[in-house]
């Protein structure tokens, strides 16, 4: 069922919304967060050129139900026939596209996407136009999301230019391409939400809801926009301080629907749903073995709810230690031992 994105822009309350994060806000994240008042969602970053070029990268890359709405699925691009060729193929499944002029990874800039696109607002206009004149939809939204120039008269004139083309709402993120983890410049957001007519979104350092509101407060935004966030805490938009105990439950369940299929999810659910020794054994032994091979590759994730190897466990230990402002890097060796620890819980109940 289609849903009017802009519709919520106009009911007055700030509109929250999960982030696009490659490799994260995929399908069973985002069934995790619309549980907790995440008002709309968007896909991770796909490339328009890969997934027109490409039926595998098109099965891969977007995947999609009836209950995943609204959606917003965000696309790199640089050539406007290419956006709008992609953008017509999901629409029929989506609430909205969005351009990426953000993303400052050196990959993507010297590929002529993301960050570097905030120095041509002719070619994002150009494909903010072919995308309009290919949708026949009228209430499809069509969205771009930067970052802020140095010089914000530019950042300005980008916005202007995509409202006069046609955009319906810009998401700022208010870093420049080279700032990492600056302080977000929340008096350029004001000024850009000042300067048009359309929606604008705020992003950048939102840890939870009062975040939401503080950001709010600071820029008069239509609504904010949340990433790493919501992988610490899932249930953030709903104003839970830390990840609550129903929100791992809810994790194993869809982690299950969606066939997850990872060590801490399976240690978790014989955690949940005790079974004989001689049920569990054989699926143990396989996913035992499978930690071991990947216990040095999934250092990084291991506290995100949905990284390589997604676990409702990691949400949990990171619950427990997320007070003690450790050093996380080191966490993988007690984190393994806890998953064994809670294995012979799960044998022993």
């Amino acid at each position: 069922m289609d849903s009017n994105i802009m519709d919520m822009f106009e009911k007055g309350k700030v509109v929250k919304i999960c982030a696009p994060m490659v490799r994260y806000s995929k399908l069973a994240f985002r069934s995790l967060v619309r549980k907790y008042d995440c008002d709309v969602c968007f896909t991770p970053m796909i490339i328009a050129a890969d997934f027109m070029r490409s039926s595998k990268a098109r099965d891969s890359e977007f995947t999609t139900n009836r209950a995943d709405r609204p959606l917003v699925v965000q696309f790199a691009a640089n050539d406007p026939q290419t956006l709008a060729e992609a953008a017509s193929a999901v629409a029929p499944f989506s609430d909205g596209v969005d351009l990426n002029c953000g993303c400052p990874q050196r990959w993507a800039t010297a590929e002529g996407y993301g960050a570097c696109l905030i120095n041509e607002p002719e070619l994002v206009r150009d494909m903010i136009r072919q995308v309009r004149s290919r949708v026949e939809n009228p209430k499809y939204s069509v969205s771009i999301k930067i970052r802020i120039h140095k010089d914000l008269r530019r950042t300005v004139d980008l916005c202007q230019k995509a409202e006069m083309a046609g955009v319906s709402w810009v998401t700022v993120h208010g870093r420049t391409a080279e700032e990492r983890h600056q302080p977000v410049h929340y008096d350029a957001i004001k000024t850009i939400k000042d300067s048009v007519s359309i929606p604008v979104i705020a992003n950048g350092d939102v840890k939870s809801l009062k975040d939401v509101e503080s950001t709010y407060l600071h820029t008069r935004v239509d609504g904010v926009m949340a990433a790493r966030g919501l992988l610490a805490n899932p249930a953030m938009f709903a104003g839970y301080e830390n990840t609550p105990l129903e929100c791992v439950w809810d994790w194993v369940d869809i982690a299950l629907e969606h066939d997850v299929n990872n060590t801490q999810t399976y240690v978790v659910y014989c955690w949940k749903f005790p079974k004989p020794l001689s049920v569990l054994w054989p699926y143990l032994n396989h996913h035992v073995w499978t930690a071991c091979i990947h216990s040095t590759t999934i250092t990084a994730n291991l506290l995100r709810p949905t990284g390589m190897y997604p676990g409702c466990f990691s949400i949990f230990v990171f619950c427990l230690i997320s007070p003690l402002e450790v050093n996380k890097t080191h966490l993988h060796v007690p984190l393994w031992v806890g998953s064994w620890l809670a294995t012979l819980l799960a044998l022993t109940t």
